[in-house]
């Protein structure tokens, strides 16, 4: 019997799950892969929820914040969706390597659309982004990255959203890997998790079609 490798061996050290829960619940699958997790890592993974909060561009930024102020014994950070189903295998790829980022693609809430490539559903971000970040400066000393009060804490404005001035549109997603990528980190897009994004149907990736399953069908 092959004894299965530990889910942050060779990787980070401590890690914090967050997840950003708009109206405060969670998927059954989200559920049954945080329990995986923290069954496996022997108290290295700490889940951390935030609720009630409609607006993701600001939920992603608190936890960003909330990861660099006071999860300061955690190393890295993981961000996953409620609506992203996700196993112990998938969590162990996502913890392999020593990239500063890893994002893994996951599919879609639409039939035959291409993959969410670049997405904050299930990513791994070292402490030393956020820290990077906070230090980079334009030509004139200028921080490049906003700040605001939130809470009585000065937070940085991580997750960029709007349009550039080269016309694109960027999502709060997006626009945060498009600032990692101006600054140079390591980045890895794992490809080998087998991801379940929960919406009327199970779109699955990377083989929509053939796992698409109907939530409202249950047990047949």
């Amino acid at each position: 019997m092959n004894t299965p490798t530990p889910p942050l061996e060779g990787g980070p050290k401590k890690v914090l799950m967050a997840m950003p829960a708009i109206d405060g619940r969670l998927e059954i699958l989200t559920v049954m892969g945080l329990l995986q997790v923290m069954a496996a890592s022997g108290g290295a993974v700490r889940p951390y929820f935030l609720s009630n909060n409609s607006n993701i561009h600001e939920a992603r930024n608190t936890i960003a914040n909330y990861f660099k102020l006071h999860a300061t014994d955690c190393d890295t950070l993981v961000m996953v969706d409620t609506d992203i189903g996700f196993d112990l295998e998938a969590f162990t790829y996502l913890m392999e390597g020593d990239e500063d980022i890893v994002i893994a693609p996951y599919a879609r809430k639409v039939i035959g659309a291409a993959p969410v490539d670049f997405g904050c559903g299930f990513c791994r971000i070292a402490r030393k982004v956020f820290l990077e970040l906070d230090s980079w400066v334009d030509e004139e000393g200028q921080e490049m990255l906003h700040r605001y009060y939130s809470k009585d804490e000065l937070a940085t404005d991580y997750f960029f959203t709007g349009a550039s001035s080269d016309s694109r549109w960027f999502g709060e997603d997006t626009g945060f890997w498009h600032w990692c990528m101006l600054r140079g980190f390591t980045l890895r897009q794992e490809k080998r998790c087998r991801l379940v994004h929960i919406g009327k149907f199970y779109y699955c990736y990377p083989d929509q079609t053939p796992g698409l399953i109907p939530v409202q069908a249950g047990a047949q």
